[in-house]
Formats: structure tokens, sequence, C-alpha cells
């Protein structure tokens, strides 16, 4: 009896946070906790990620090289929401032991760069750039954007 009682509770707990996980989900504003092996990171909500970019854009990584304190990712720009609407972008993620960019060649994203210290794009862990895929909810925020020059 006690056994079924521990098992009623812990399935009414996860059913309360699938339900309140899949609200916040859907609200564009709201935070988001991304863990990474390393960490957590408190992903900004919407609102605060695009006024704190430089450079909103989606674009498809061409080329990736090393530098002394992480990556630096050449966009394709394919379409542009902040920033100077450029066909190509490059994108500096420093990295570390704790963390390491999820950028890959020839995968497209929804970024949100900001302006590093020499007025290039910087990205990083906790950023709120995301896999296309996983950005609809972004992109219908957004609306519809330009094309690059």
């Amino acid at each position: 009896m006690k056994m079924r009682r521990i098992f009623l509770a812990m399935l009414a707990v996860s059913t309360f946070a699938l339900t309140v996980s899949s609200n916040s989900s859907n609200t564009v504003n709201a935070s988001i906790i991304r863990e990474t092996p390393a960490a957590k990171c408190r992903i900004p909500p919407f609102k605060e990620a695009y006024a704190g970019a430089k450079a909103v854009f989606t674009g498809t990584v061409t080329d990736v090289v090393q530098s002394e304190r992480g990556k630096v990712f050449e966009f394709q720009v394919e379409k542009y929401w902040k920033g100077n609407g450029s066909k190509k972008i490059s994108v500096m993620v420093y990295e570390s032991s704790r963390f390491q960019a999820f950028y890959q060649n020839g995968k497209s994203y929804l970024v949100f760069a900001s302006a590093d210290d020499g007025g290039g794009l910087r990205d990083g862990r906790c950023s709120r750039s995301n896999d296309i895929a996983d950005a609809a909810s972004d992109l219908k925020a957004l609306g519809k954007g330009k094309r690059p020059r």
C-alpha cells in the first residue's frame, strides 16, 4: 500500500511538471533552461534576447575556423531581422573546457548574436540561438524577415 502511494505521488508530480513544462514552451516570452554536460543555462526570454542582440538571422554554417579562444563560424544568411543585411556573417563562439560551440558545418540555425568588444559578433552558451528545426515559436514571433543584399 505504501509503495502504491509513493507511485501515485510520483505520477502526480511528474504529470504536473510535464503540464507546466509544455505550457511554458508554447509561450515565446518564457525562459528556457538548457542543460549542457557541464552546466545549466538560463536562456533569456524572446523579447530580452531580441533586444540584446546586435544581429538576428537564419543561416547555414559554411565554414568553421579555429581561433585562439574558440571558433569563428561563417554563415550564409537566408533571412535577417536585425543587423546589417550582409549575405555572409561571421560569429565568434568562445569555447572553454565547460562549453563547446554547438554549431555544425552545413546545418541551419536561428542566431541571436551579440556585439563583442572588437565590434564583431559573438554567441555563447546561454544564447537563445537554436537549430532551425527547434526555433518555430521564435520564427513565428519574428515574422517575415528580410532577404540579405
